[in-house]
C-alpha cells in the first residue's frame, strides 16, 4: 500500500482563489479611484492618488507584519493543537490592528498637508493630495482589521463571507466614487471618503463570523496576551520590510520619474501600481497559501506535507503566475485605456510598456518569496528578511537610479527585470551556499535538513475512499508498527482506533452524493504511537461527542468509548474546512 494522500495539493488548490482574492483587498478601491479619478478628474487626479501610494504601502506594511505573523502563529499552534493559543493571537492581531490604524488616522487629519509634501507634492498637487488623505483617512481603521479578519476565514472555511464582502464593499465604493465626484462635486475628498463607507460595509459582513462560539477561529479577550506581540511582529517582519520597501522605491522612483519624464510618467506609475494588486493576484496567492500551509505542517513536522506545498506552489502557483504575465501583456493597452481618456496617448502609452515589465517582475518575486515564505513559516527569519530588502528596494533602487536617467521612463520600468532577475540569482546562490551544492530537489530549493520531521521509514500516509478500504488500511498499519518493534498490543491499539474512527466517517460523512476522502497518517515515535485522521465532511468532534455520551448505556456507540478508553491523547481540530482528529496510543 503506497502513500496516495495529495491533501496539500486540494488544500493549495482549494485555497487559492480566496488567497489570490485577499491579495487584491488593498488595492481593489485604489483601482475604482484610479479609473473614476482618471476618467472624471483626469491626470491630475490619478497623479495625487500615485502621490499617496506611499501611505498605503505603510499600512499594508503594519498590517502585514501583523497578518503574517499571526498567521504564522496561529498555524503553529493549531498543528500543535493548541486553539486557546490561537484565539488569543488573532484577537491580539485585530486589537494591535484597530490601536495602530487609529494613531495614523488622527496624524493624516490633523496634518494632511504636511504629509502631502513630505510625499514631494508640489504647487497644487498638494490641495488635491491633501483632499484626499483627509477622506481616506477615516478608512484606515476599518481597511485594517477587514483585511487581517479576510485571511483567517479560509482556516474555518468560510471563504464566502469574504467574496460577499468584497462584492459589497466594491459595489459601494463605485457607487459613492460616482455620487460624491458628479452630483456632490466633491472631488477628491469625496474619492477617498467612500472607500470609508465601503470598508465599514465589509467589516459589518465580516465580524460577525468572529463572535461565533462554534468556530476555530474567533475573538477571545478573555485569553488575550498583549506579551505575544513582539513574537507576531518579529515573525511577519519580511511582510512589513516588503512594502516598507515599496514606499521607499515609490518615492524614489515617482522623484526620478517626475524630474526625467514628467507628470504622465508619474500618473503611467500610479496607474500600474493601482493595478499592480491584479498583476501580483497569483504571485501573492502563492506566496500568502505557502506561509499559512507551511506554517500549519511545520508545527506538525510533516515533512512530506511541507514539501509537497513547495511543489504545488512552484508548479501550479508559479504556472498561473506565468499565465497571468501573458494576459496582462497581450491586453497592457487595452489595460491602460481604462485609466485614461483616449486623448492621452503618451500616459497610455507609457503605462502598457510599465504593465508589462512588472509581470515579467512578478513571476520572479513569486519565486523568490515563496522560498522565502517557507523558511520564515519555520522561525528563520534573517534570510527572508534579507530576500525582501533585495527584491523589494536595494535591485531596483540601483537600477532605476541608473536607468531612467538613460531612458527616460522605459528604464524606470526595465528595472524592475532587471531587479526580479538578480534577485532570482541571489536567493539561488545564497542557498547553494547553506546546502554547498547547486539546488536538486525541493528539500534543497527550502533548505529543509534531513533530520526535519519523522523518517519516512517511521511514518505511514495513507488515503481511504470507501468502506472497503477501511479494513485494509487499519491491518496495513499494524503490520506496519510490528515490524518496526511496536508491541503487537499497542500496535492493535492503534489499528482498531483507526478501524472504528475512519469507518465511523465513512458511515456518517459519506452520504451526501459528494467525492469524499479520509487522509492517514502514522507516525511511529519513541514512546508513542500517533494517528492523525483528516477528513473533508461535515464538522464533527468526537472527542466532545465522547463526553456528552449516556455513560448508563455501554453498548451506544461502543467504537468511539473504545477509542477513548485506549488513547492516551485524544484532541480534535476544525481547520481548512476539515476535521483533524490526533489520537496517541
Amino acid at each position: 500500500m503506497e502513500h496516495k494522500s495529495g491533501l496539500p495539493t486540494r488544500l493549495f488548490i482549494k485555497m487559492f482563489p480566496i488567497f489570490m482574492l485577499l491579495s487584491t483587498l488593498g488595492g481593489l478601491n485604489s483601482l475604482v479611484d484610479s479609473i473614476i479619478a482618471g476618467k472624471m478628474i483626469g491626470v491630475n487626479g490619478i497623479e495625487a492618488i500615485g502621490f499617496f501610494f506611499p501611505i498605503n504601502c505603510i499600512l499594508i506594511a503594519i498590517g502585514n507584519a501583523l497578518q503574517g505573523g499571526s498567521q504564522i502563529k496561529c498555524g503553529n499552534l493549531l498543528g500543535r493543537n493548541n486553539l486557546d493559543r490561537s484565539n488569543s493571537v488573532f484577537t491580539l492581531d485585530i486589537t494591535a490592528s484597530f490601536v495602530i490604524s487609529g494613531t495614523i488616522t488622527a496624524i493624516c487629519l490633523i496634518a494632511p498637508r504636511q504629509i502631502a509634501n513630505l510625499l514631494g507634492a508640489s504647487g497644487s498637487s498638494v490641495d488635491g493630495l491633501s483632499d484626499y488623505i483627509r477622506g481616506m483617512a477615516p478608512s484606515f481603521i476599518p481597511t485594517m482589521i477587514c483585511s487581517q479578519a479576510s485571511a483567517f476565514l479560509q482556516m474555518d472555511n468560510a471563504e464566502k463571507r469574504s467574496y460577499v464582502g468584497i462584492a459589497f464593499m466594491t459595489v459601494t465604493n463605485a457607487v459613492l466614487d460616482v455620487v460624491f465626484l458628479k452630483k456632490y462635486n466633491m472631488g477628491l475628498y469625496g474619492l477617498g471618503i467612500s472607500s470609508f463607507f465601503a470598508y465599514v460595509v465589509f467589516l459589518l459582513i465580516l465580524m460577525p463570523h468572529y463572535l461565533s462560539k462554534k468556530h476555530t477561529i474567533r475573538l477571545d479577550f478573555r485569553h488575550l496576551k498583549i506579551s505575544d506581540l513582539g513574537e507576531v511582529i518579529k515573525l511577519g517582519s519580511p511582510g512589513a520590510l516588503l512594502f516598507m520597501c515599496l514606499f521607499l522605491r515609490s518615492v524614489l522612483i515617482n522623484t526620478l520619474l517626475f524630474r526625467y519624464s514628467g507628470g504622465d510618467a508619474v500618473a503611467a506609475f500610479a496607474a500600474c501600481s493601482s493595478f499592480a494588486f491584479i498583476i501580483f493576484a497569483a504571485s501573492n496567492g502563492t506566496i500568502d497559501n505557502t506561509r499559512v500551509l507551511s506554517s500549519i505542517y511545520s508545527g506538525e513536522q510533516d515533512r512530506t506535507s511541507l514539501l509537497e506545498t513547495v511543489r504545488v506552489a512552484m508548479t501550479l502557483g508559479l504556472g498561473t503566475s506565468v499565465l497571468f504575465m501573458v494576459v496582462i501583456s497581450v491586453f497592457a493597452k487595452q489595460i491602460a485605456g481604462f485609466f485614461f481618456t483616449a486623448d492621452e496617448v503618451n500616459a497610455i502609452n507609457l503605462t502598457a510598456g510599465s504593465l508589462r515589465c512588472m509581470s515579467a517582475y512578478m513571476i520572479f518575486q513569486c519565486f523568490n518569496l515563496t522560498i522565502a515564505n517557507n523558511l520564515q513559516s519555520r522561525g528563520f527569519i534573517k534570510f527572508p528578511l534579507v530576500v525582501t530588502f533585495v527584491d523589494g528596494f536595494l535591485m531596483v533602487s540601483i537600477a532605476s537610479v541608473i536607468l531612467i536617467p538613460l531612458m527616460g521612463a522605459d528604464g524606470g520600468w526595465l528595472a524592475f527585470v532587471a531587479d526580479g532577475i538578480g534577485s532570482a540569482i541571489f536567493v539561488l546562490s545564497f542557498i547553494s551556499f547553506k546546502i554547498r551544492r547547486i539546488p536538486r530537489s525541493y528539500a534543497d530549493l527550502i533548505a529543509l535538513p534531513d533530520n526535519f520531521g519523522t523518517p519516512e521509514n517511521r511514518r505511514v500516509d495513507l488515503t481511504i475512499q470507501s468502506m472497503e478500504e477501511v479494513s485494509d488500511t487499519a491491518d496495513y498499519v499494524m503490520d506496519f508498527c510490528i515490524e518496526r518493534g511496536i508491541p503487537r498490543k499497542r500496535a492493535y491499539h492503534i489499528a482498531v482506533c483507526l478501524e472504528e474512527m475512519a469507518g465511523n466517517i465513512v458511515r456518517h460523512g459519506f452520504t451526501d452524493n459528494k467525492k469524499h476522502t479520509i487522509d492517514i497518517r502514522v507516525v511511529c515515535k519513541s514512546n508513542n504511537l500517533v494517528l492523525r485522521i483528516s477528513d473533508d465532511c461535515i464538522s464533527f468532534n468526537p472527542k466532545q461527542f465522547a463526553e456528552m455520551m449516556d455513560n448508563s448505556d455501554p453498548v451506544s456507540n461502543i467504537g468511539i468509548r473504545l477509542v477513548a478508553s485506549v488513547a492516551k491523547d485524544f484532541r480534535y481540530k476544525r481547520i481548512l474546512g476539515l476535521n483533524v482528529l490526533t489520537i496517541k496510543v
